[in-house]
Formats: C-alpha cells, structure tokens, sequence
C-alpha cells in the first residue's frame, strides 16, 4: 500500500552497495519519493539544492562514512533537524554510541526486513513533519515575541536559574550560552531599579504570588530601555508549579507618551512649560500660599517690538529669537541661583504663554524686593545683544507683576492683572516693570472705550490734520511743516495724541490712521500748490509697525499718484526708539522710499538708546533733536554739551539736523551757533489747521543782533 504522504516526501538514500540501495528503495518508494545517492560527499553536495525530509546512509561508506556525515550535518544549523537514520550491521552498546554522539536520529541494522524497515521510515517521516511544524511554532513565536519585544522566562528552582527565550537575551544584550541566575540577571537592570527588581523576582521565587512592575535594563551603550515584566506560578507539564513570566521591551512605548506628555505640556519652540503646566503649577502654588500665609508672584514678560521684529527678518528669525531669550531666562533663573530661589528656597517656574510671552511664578515670597529684583534681572537679560544669522540684534523687554493675595486670588485673575501690567509698561516705551495697581482695570477700561471711539471716528468726523512750521536757520524762511494728527472726540473733546496714539498702536488702528493721515496731507499739498502756496516739504510721521509693513510702499507710490505730489517734498517721520526694534522689512521700505525721493528722518533722536549701526541701516538724511534736551539750554551745561555732540555727529554722518522744543530766544541763538540747519518749537508757532498756517508759509524769519525775535512777518507787512 502506499502511503498518502508519499508525494509530499523525499528521502535521500546513500549507500555504495548497489543492492543495498535497489533493496532499500523497495521499502522506501510505497511512503516516500527516493533519491538514491552513492557517497557522502554526493549527499552533502545534493543538500546544497532541495532539502530531502530525512537521510537512510549507510554507516560504512568509502572516504566519509555515515558518522562523519552525520557530523558534518550537525555542523550547519540549518540541518541539524533534518532526521539522519543509519543503516548499522551491529547494534552494540559502543556503534550506538557513537552514532548518537556523530548526530544520528535513529538506527536500523542491515538485517531488518522490508516492513520493518518501512515502519521505521514512516515513523521516522512522521516524527520528522512534526519536529518542522514544532519548530516553525517555535520560530514564529520567536518572531512574534522579537516583534512585539516579548520575552519569557522560567525559574528552575532544582538548578536555582532561569530559562529564558532567544528574546530574553536580546533583551539583555546577554550571551545565549550563559546560565542566567538572580545576580547575573540583575547585573543588566539599572542601578536605580535593582532592589525593586530583585523584591519582585525574590517574590516569584518563592512562590508568593504574581507582580507586575516597570523598570529599566542597562544596554552595552550606557542607555537604558524601558521594560513591562509580569509573573505568576504555573504548573509545568509534569505538574509542578514553577514561577515564570513574560518581559517586554516598551521603550517606544515609553518615549511616545514622554513625547505626548511634552506636546501637552511643554512650548515644542523653546522646551519651556506651556501654559497649561503653568496654570497647574501656580494652582500648586497658591495651594501651598494659602496654606502656609506666604506671597506668590507672578511675572508676565514679553519682548518690545517682537511682533515688529518677527514680521521684517522673517518668522524663522522670530522663532530663533524666542529660543535665544528663553535660554537666557531660564539661565537667570536658574535653580542654583540664591537671587531666583530666593529667601526660602522655592524654584521660580519659567513658562511661554505664547508668542513672544513668558510669566514666571515666585513661590513663597519672603521679601517683598524679590519680584523687582526678578524682574530687573531679566531685563537686563533680555537687554544684552542677541547674535542670530551673523546679525546682531539690540531689543528690551517689559514685565508686569501681580501678587497674591493682594492682586487676586485664583490663577486668572493673577494672570489678567499681572497683563494689565504689563501692558502699562510697554504703555510708558517698554524697558520696564509695572506693578499691578486698582488704576490699572480702570484704564484698561478706558482703552477699550477709546479704541471703540477711534474706529468710529476713521469712518466719521473728529479725525482733523494740524502743521507745525519748521523753520530754515539759514534763511529764514519757513522751509516746511510737521503734520500732527488731532481727534476732536465728539463726546470728550480734544484728545491728546498720548491718549489715543497707543491705543491705535495696540488695538491695530495705526495701520488705517496713518493712511488717513498720509492721503489728507497729499490733498492739503495738492490744494497748497493750487492755491499758489508753492511747493510745502511735509513731514510725515509714521508707525514702525506702517513703515515695516509690506504695502506700505506701494500705498504710498498710489497716494502720490493720486494727487500728483512731487515726492521729493515729502518726509517720513519715525523715532529712534521705534528703529531699535524696527526690521528688515522697514529697511526695504526705506530704500524703495528714498529711489521714489521721499526724505527720511529720525525722530526724538537721543531718547531711544540707537546705535550707529542703526543709522547705517537705516540711511536717513534728518535728525531731529529731542525737545528734552533743549531743556533748561544754555543754563543747563549738561545738555548743552549733549545737544552739540548730537548735533555735531549727526554732521559727521552727513546728516541735516531739526532741533525741537524751540521755546526762547536764547534756545535759537545756541542751536544756530552750532550750524543746526532747521528749527521747530512753540517759540517759531504752535501747530495750526491749514487755513492759519497758509499767512505763515509766505512769511519770513529774522533774526536781530538785539533781544527781540520777530517769529513770524508776512512778505506784505514787510
């Protein structure tokens, strides 16, 4: 009969005996496909194609006999399963020996019969199928658990060590061939997890019970990989219960929720805690004030100018300016340091908010100085130059402070103040630190009130131009005039530029108030030189968030356009402070400004702490002195000495020089002594509407070796 199985079989029979082969392929073909083969090395050189499912050789064989064989079968691991059956002619104690020791699986003497002979085959295929099939098991278990990271292991308490997976070694970076007991095992967990470890496996040892429990496995790299182990006792086939257990490798596991944790908690732009860990951390805090009768307070900061800054050297450039500022931060805050820590030891945490904001927290306070001399050490901080793209940056920050109790008793109203405050410092030109105070809700208040009445006025009336004469030193002549905007409030009359300016610089209102005020002095130009006025220079003053922004040029280039004013009598006013701060973009700007040939100055030159560097970059051809600086001249030496050296610099770069706040004769006499080429200040006329300066524009300044000053004399009266 022949076996269902044949053709899913193939045996390798290897003998030189011709009629041993003829006789044993009767007994193999009616259960498995033969393949007869003369020799050893015949076979071995067969095994390099298909894989037979089991060898009969014949232990006597010319050059290589049936053990050497079976040795060099054993020798490669891919064939150290495959079933070796030796044809014997003596079954005595020392073959069988031997031929076990060389690899054999089985034996079958010489003199067996064709039945005999074929039971021992079909045995020995059978056996053979199931030893692959148990070893693709093994190997797809072994897959699965180096997939997943999953290792097994056993305790043997009679040889007192472990058994443990292929994966476990991996695991461990241990050597397959070594005997893993306690000790051994514990030498590859990390210092700081061995005694839990060793608690645990202890435990299971004994048999007291399953755990469960994280630790860390020490890798041959100096890092560390996060492991899952769990164990129970179980019972072995033969009955006895033995501790084991499974460990798998959830390092990736570990470093996604570090990183979930991270994205939920911290800035991913500067590694700082976002705010939501913040507002956690000021809860704990207050908790803890309220428990102890201590004081936290909270610092809100941010960078003046940032928006300014980031929108002209591009996004890239702000980004890399909030990880410079926030590694200098957290250095100053650093927990080593007594200032920081403070009187009792608490750590102040360091927070982005967002943007350009940071707040700190000052836990248990114990002098009341501590959060102003937080708040100083970080604008100093901030105050250093920053050096970003081989360019070197000057900027100053603004800090606001509010303190529990005292300014609020939850974390947003803290939050909402500590802003309040900020925001009145940035109110008064930033590079300061506010506390909060009552008067400050108070004004907030009162900005709202001012921008809702200020969008109504760009679309209604209230909004109107006044002209400041500046005046030429040299001949006299009123040379041109400073458009000042005035907003006459239906509700609350004249209000003054300092009220309502910064609101439009916060709320976004300066962008649309200067185009209203840059189009109704082209129109008074146009209407100037139609009215046979001439042509008027009009200086113009101009928001650095205006003259940084992207269409600014080509807005202009259509007013110009629009009511055909010659470019060359127009000027853009922008303060120096505003320069510190100003970008890229503004840069652009003004050189695109200055091909249309519309002047540049600089404005309330000395107050804004601008470098030369500055001055280069920006190429203007006006300076105009500050009206602080004409204070108490000529009696005041000090600033007499600042008002020439200003104005001798300012030549040196060959720049013209406005000096304003003229209030006396003997303030006019100082400047043109030292070659200042226009003047400007209530002494030569206040700023008027347009129909009053129109007899000013034609009039001509005199100067007289006597006490008198003639300001104003049209050419009639003359």
């Amino acid at each position: 009969m022949i076996d269902p199985n044949r053709q899913c079989s193939t045996v390798l029979l290897v003998d030189s005996d011709a009629q041993t082969r003829e006789f044993a392929a009767t007994a193999i073909s009616p259960v498995a496909q033969v393949k007869e083969i003369a020799s050893a090395e015949q076979a071995l050189a067969e095994l390099d194609g298909k894989r037979p499912d089991l060898i009969l050789a014949a232990l006597r064989l010319p050059e290589m006999d049936g053990l050497e064989l079976c040795r060099r079968l054993r020798a490669e691991p891919s064939r150290r399963q495959l079933p070796v059956l030796l044809m014997i002619d003596n079954s005595d104690a020392a073959t069988l020996e031997l031929a076990f020791q060389a690899g054999a699986t089985d034996f079958v003497e010489m003199q067996a019969d064709i039945e005999t002979l074929r039971q021992r085959l079909r045995h020995m295929l059978r056996a053979g199928t199931t030893v692959r099939e148990l070893t693709a098991d093994r190997a797809s278990l072994a897959a699965a658990q180096r997939i997943a990271g999953v290792g097994n292991w056993m305790y043997l308490a009679e040889d007192e060590a472990f058994v443990w997976s292929e994966e476990m070694f991996r695991i461990f970076q241990v050597d397959q061939t070594a005997t893993v007991r306690l000790e051994s095992w514990l030498e590859r967990v990390h210092p700081e997890d061995v005694d839990k470890v060793r608690q645990a496996l202890q435990e299971a040892i004994e048999g007291r019970g399953p755990h469960r429990l994280d630790y860390r496995a020490r890798q041959r790299d100096g890092d560390a990989r996060h492991l899952f182990q769990q164990a129970e006792i179980t019972a072995d086939r033969s009955g006895d219960e033995r501790p084991c257990g499974t460990v798998q490798d959830v390092t990736e596991r570990k470093v996604a929720e570090a990183e979930i944790r991270f994205l939920a908690y911290r800035d991913t732009l500067t590694g700082l805690p976002n705010r939501r860990l913040f507002v956690d951390r000021l809860e704990h805090a207050l908790e803890d004030a309220r428990q102890t009768s201590r004081r936290v307070a909270v610092l809100h900061l941010d960078i003046d100018r940032f928006q300014t800054i980031s929108e002209g050297f591009g996004p890239d450039f702000g980004d890399q300016l909030l990880q410079h500022a926030a590694r200098r931060l957290a250095k100053c805050l650093r927990a080593d340091d007594t200032l920081a820590r403070g009187a009792n030891g608490a750590d102040p945490t360091l927070s982005r908010l967002a943007g350009d904001e940071f707040m700190v927290v000052l836990s248990r306070l114990g002098d009341a100085s501590e959060p102003r001399d937080i708040a100083h050490r970080l604008l100093e901080t901030l105050a250093r130059p920053f050096r970003i793209d081989e360019a070197e940056l000057r900027t100053t920050g603004s800090v606001g402070v509010a303190i529990f109790p005292d300014d609020g008793e939850c974390c947003d109203g803290l939050i909402e103040h500590a802003g309040m405050a900020l925001a009145h410092a940035k109110a008064q030109g930033g590079n300061c630190h506010l506390f909060y105070s009552d008067r400050m809700a108070t004004d907030a208040t009162s900005k709202l009130d001012i921008a809702s009445r200020l969008r109504r006025a760009l679309t209604g009336h209230g909004l109107e131009l006044t002209y400041q004469p500046i005046c030429d030193t040299d001949s006299g002549l009123v040379g041109g005039v400073e458009v000042l905007l005035r907003w006459n409030d239906p509700e609350h009359g004249l209000m003054p530029p300092s009220q309502f300016i910064p609101v439009a610089e916060e709320t976004g209102l300066a962008l649309p108030l200067g185009e209203l005020v840059l189009e109704r002095a082209c129109m008074q130009w146009r209407d100037w030189l139609a009215a046979g006025v001439g042509r008027v220079t009009m200086s113009i003053n101009v928001s650095v968030r205006q003259f940084g922004h992207e269409d600014f040029v080509d807005q202009v280039q259509g007013i110009v356009d629009k009511y055909e004013v010659d470019p060359s009598f127009l000027r853009f006013e922008i303060t120096e402070g505003a320069l510190i701060g100003a970008t890229r973009g503004a840069a652009a700007n003004t050189h695109a400004l200055l091909a249309m040939g519309i002047g540049l100055s600089i404005d309330d030159f000395g107050t804004g702490c601008s470098s030369l560097s500055t001055l280069r970059r920006f190429p203007a051809d006006v300076l105009k002195v500050d009206r602080s600086f004409l204070e108490g001249v000529p009696e005041n030496t000090e600033n007499c000495s600042l008002v020439s050296a200003i104005i001798a610099m300012a030549h040196k770069l060959r720049l013209r020089v406005v000096t304003e706040g003229i209030e006396s004769e003997a303030q006019l006499r100082f400047v043109r002594a030292l070659d200042c080429e226009s003047v400007q200040g209530h002494l030569l006329g206040e700023a008027v509407p347009a129909e009053e300066i129109e007899p000013l524009l034609r009039s001509k300044l005199e100067y007289s070796s006597g006490s008198s000053v003639v300001p104003f004399r049209s050419r009639a009266a003359g």
